[in-house]
């Protein structure tokens, strides 16, 4: 199931949209037949049809499938649990591209507190949920909030990244 999934993943990164989705769908199948809905291999896995659609530029139904990942998510996991945390970003990154901005921030916020609780200040999730809600300040013009935001991110990378790692560039 694996070898489909990263087949998909690198058609999807390299623009092959439609040789992406069936593989995509195959392995949400498989993994629902082989570990049931509520498996988080299945989440996971349901979760890689949603980001195919937000590359695609088709929000609304990447929201829809995120929306449900987050509540699987939740119920197996755990509202603080990594995989949750992430969840909740993506379905705030969809939020944000639909311009229901009252619907995202809480969920960026939320998602930057329990990582920041969760997996300390200066992991690289925490990291990347503090760079995802800057980017989210600077696109309602709200420049300062995410210049603070953005430094914290990349001060953090310094101090926990490797020199040269790409979380830092």
């Amino acid at each position: 199931m694996a070898l489909k999934n990263n087949l998909a993943n690198l058609y999807r990164h390299q623009g092959r949209y439609a040789e992406a989705e069936p593989l995509y769908w195959k392995e949400v199948e498989a993994t629902k037949r082989v570990f049931g809905e509520e498996h988080p291999h299945t989440i996971g896995a349901t979760g890689n049809v949603a980001a195919l659609y937000m590359s695609q530029k088709r929000y609304d139904a990447a929201a829809a499938i995120y929306a449900e990942t987050l509540e699987l998510s939740r119920r197996v996991n755990g509202e603080d649990h990594p995989e949750t945390l992430t969840h909740m970003t993506n379905l705030a990154s969809a939020y944000a591209m639909l311009g229901r901005h009252e619907d995202a921030k809480p969920l960026f916020v939320r998602s930057l507190e329990g990582s920041r609780r969760v997996l300390g200040e200066d992991h690289p999730d925490t990291l990347a949920a503090t760079y995802n809600l800057a980017k989210y300040y600077n696109s309602l013009g709200q420049h300062e909030r995410a210049y603070e935001l953005s430094t914290r991110a990349v001060v953090g990378a310094k101090r926990a990244m490797p020199e040269g790692h790409w979380h830092t560039g």
